[in-house]
């Protein structure tokens, strides 16, 4: 037997390196508030393979830590990694594969789909009764800045399709086709489907479709509209 006939065996027989499992969202105990580095190391966690912690670092700096940035205080922040991870884990027990990314993806449609669901409800609020305090579902509206709401509402777009270009080909929850009902990726394709609507209603005034606390408000005060397709439970 040759001697590279030799190796190829020993090399085919040799046990296959397995890397840990991972494991992201490792908090440790902060007394002060921590640093961005600090908090994307604590997202990434342990464990994993060098592709799977890449792009943890990569989305968690793109998708996450901006929203993050926001909490003030060490409470809010322990509060809001808190409610990630629990998110993280739902997404991970419906399907393993890519679930940190639909996490992540989902995580920052919903930031698209609450900002762009107050510039719409402000914008109909001026539109519809513009005399009238703001309706107790409405109240994320109180503070749109109507000035420059418009570009915001373009920017928000922009970052939805930049979302859907760069992530569809793995998601299938941002396909036209929705998943089965009751499943997490159902809830993330309604999701999705919301933000779209709210985005349309944000930038056009159109309120011919609404979503959401949009359609509940404008359908009992009596305004025409109809509800967006797979919005029912909502």
């Amino acid at each position: 037997m040759s001697r590279l006939l030799i190796c190829v065996l020993l090399v085919a027989c040799a046990p296959q390196r397995m890397d840990p499992p991972f494991q992201p969202f490792q908090i440790p105990p902060w007394k002060t508030l921590p640093t961005d580095e600090e908090i994307v190391k604590a997202i990434v966690g342990t464990g994993g393979s060098l592709d799977e912690r890449i792009e943890a670092d990569r989305l968690a700096r793109e998708l996450l830590l901006p929203n993050l940035r926001r909490d003030k205080e060490l409470v809010s922040l322990l509060w809001s990694l808190k409610l990630l991870k629990m998110d993280y884990e739902s997404a991970k027990k419906s399907e393993s594969r890519n679930a940190f990314l639909r996490f992540a993806v989902s995580q920052a449609v919903s930031d698209i789909r609450s900002s762009a669901g107050g510039i719409a409800a402000a914008r109909l609020k001026l539109a519809l009764w513009p005399d009238e305090p703001f309706p107790e579902e409405w109240q994320n509206a109180t503070g749109v800045d109507l000035a420059t709401s418009a570009s915001t509402a373009a920017a928000l777009a922009r970052r939805m399709k930049e979302l859907e270009d760069r992530y569809g080909d793995r998601l299938a929850i941002f396909g036209t086709e929705a998943p089965r009902l009751g499943t997490v990726e159902f809830g993330e394709h309604r999701s999705i489907s919301i933000a779209r609507n709210h985005l349309h209603v944000a930038l056009t005034g159109d309120y011919s479709i609404t979503s959401g606390s949009i359609f509940r408000v404008l359908s009992r005060r009596g305004v025409t509209t109809q509800r967006l397709p797979g919005d029912s439970v909502y």
